[in-house]
């Protein structure tokens, strides 16, 4: 086969742009899963485990559809938890301002997982099995995963999965840290008036089930779209149940999840501290 031949198959895109848009999406989902299933029910609070096949995969997926390393993921989570909306959270809007925390959440994640405490809590947390590869590490893997859309669905098609996917998972993954708006207006008026608006869009559609000592809101419209990470007033209410769902009409697909891989000897729930 001629040279120029093999190139033009190369670059030939293999799909529909639209199945590529729906590809996207579908990745973003998967991410979603492995984000609630893995990296916080998981890693960051330990009330679910998985068999070893079962993590690699998951590490896999991680690096490289979201670039992120899942121990720091799970370490500046738990710096979260220990500093709720109040100095030293990693994406508080009371402290940051809800726009930043909107907008530039990837920004905050990065500056948190500089300090040392964040790094402490890292280092307290055994390896996952792909940490020690470099080509996977740092960001590298998103690269691959980039490569791997473009080398199966062609390049245009790849480069819509890539553009789909990527920005549409940190936006909601944003939006859930944002959902922390259970402060009183008094402060929101003293953020811009972007954060103002944000403020009322999510308190118009948040509730809480939990009286507890931070703002988080429970949304179900983002519960949705995350496998029930936006039920995230119920999780601060009770961080060690691997449940976030408190009510009959509140969907928490990430629970569902777990139970199938439970039922198929791929995972164990450590915790029954179920709310």
């Amino acid at each position: 086969m001629k040279l120029r031949t093999l190139a033009r198959k190369t670059m030939r895109n293999r799909t529909h742009p639209v199945v590529a848009v729906g590809v996207g999406l579908g990745v973003t989902q998967v991410c979603n899963f492995v984000t609630t299933a893995w990296l916080h029910r998981s890693l960051a609070h330990n009330a679910v485990a998985y068999n070893r096949q079962t993590v690699k995969l998951f590490d896999l997926i991680i690096r490289c559809a979201t670039g992120m390393e899942p121990n720091e993921w799970a370490a500046v989570h738990q710096q979260h938890h220990a500093h709720s909306d109040e100095l030293g959270d990693p994406h508080s809007p009371v402290m940051d301002g809800l726009a930043t925390i909107q907008f530039n959440n990837v920004g905050e994640y990065k500056a948190a997982a500089k300090t040392a405490e964040v790094q402490r809590r890292r280092a307290l947390l055994a390896p996952t099995p792909f940490e020690h590869h470099k080509w996977l590490s740092g960001g590298r893997g998103l690269i691959f995963g980039v490569g791997v859309a473009v080398a199966i669905l062609g390049p245009l098609n790849g480069a819509i999965v890539s553009i789909v996917h990527w920005p549409t998972y940190i936006s909601l993954s944003a939006s859930v840290n944002a959902s922390h708006t259970a402060y009183p207006a008094s402060i929101a008026k003293q953020q811009s008036r972007l954060s103002q608006a944000l403020w009322y869009f999510y308190n118009w559609r948040g509730y809480r089930n939990f009286d507890t000592n931070e703002y988080s809101t429970n949304q179900r419209w983002l519960a949705w779209l995350t496998m029930g990470e936006g039920l995230h007033n119920n999780h601060h209410g009770n961080p060690r149940s691997p449940l976030f769902a408190s009510q009959p009409d509140e969907l928490d697909l990430g629970w569902q999840g777990i139970n199938l891989l439970q039922r198929l000897n791929l995972a164990q729930i450590r915790s029954t501290e179920v709310v």
